[in-house]
């Protein structure tokens, strides 16, 4: 059984909030802030477990990337949200990612219903693109979503928000739980 590291889990909570605030201020997530947790995380646990350690983070970050991807891929989100929940992977692993992502679901949700609802005006529009898209497959067998990225919305969604607050919510239950042991030095 591998156990969550302290130090990863530090690392991870550093990245969470910086990426929370440079997806906020410049839109994006970047790769300096990713790619180290993956590293890190990937080389610790290997180090520490062995070859278990080593399936442990690279599960975590398959499966972080699996989730995502998808909503990559029909333009949802952007690549740095999908890396970071894959950093979120690698540090936490694949059952503790599962939970995150289902609190990272939960709040994107509360999220965007915010967004859509601040923006009153535009949700008739942003649902006629999605019955338009919804209307087009039915009748010809093709699926072309309309981009949720603003394109033309003007409602834009910062997801790395919802990941952070997300994974944060599920780090903090389970550390009050004592399932997770988190020592502040």
């Amino acid at each position: 059984m591998v156990i969550v590291q302290p130090f990863i889990l530090a690392a991870l909570l550093l990245c969470l909030v910086i990426a929370s605030i440079t997806d906020i201020r410049i839109h994006k997530i970047p790769n300096w802030l990713t790619y180290p947790i993956i590293v890190l995380a990937i080389f610790a646990y290997s180090i520490i477990n062995g070859y278990q350690g080593l399936i442990f983070s690279t599960a975590g970050l398959g499966l972080g990337f699996a989730v995502l991807a998808p909503f990559y891929a029909i333009g949802g989100m952007g690549a740095g949200d999908v890396k970071l929940m894959a950093a979120v992977g690698a540090a936490l692993g694949p059952v503790n990612l599962f939970y995150a992502f289902l609190c990272t679901a939960v709040a994107g949700g509360i999220y965007s219903s915010i967004v859509l609802l601040s923006g009153t005006g535009r949700i008739r529009g942003l649902l006629s693109r999605f019955y338009a898209a919804l209307r087009t497959f039915v009748l010809v067998r093709e699926l072309s979503l309309p981009r949720i990225d603003g394109g033309g919305s003007g409602l834009k969604m910062y997801y790395g928000l919802a990941i952070s607050i997300g994974t944060l919510v599920y780090i903090f239950f389970e550390i009050y739980r004592g399932n997770i042991t988190f020592l502040f030095l």
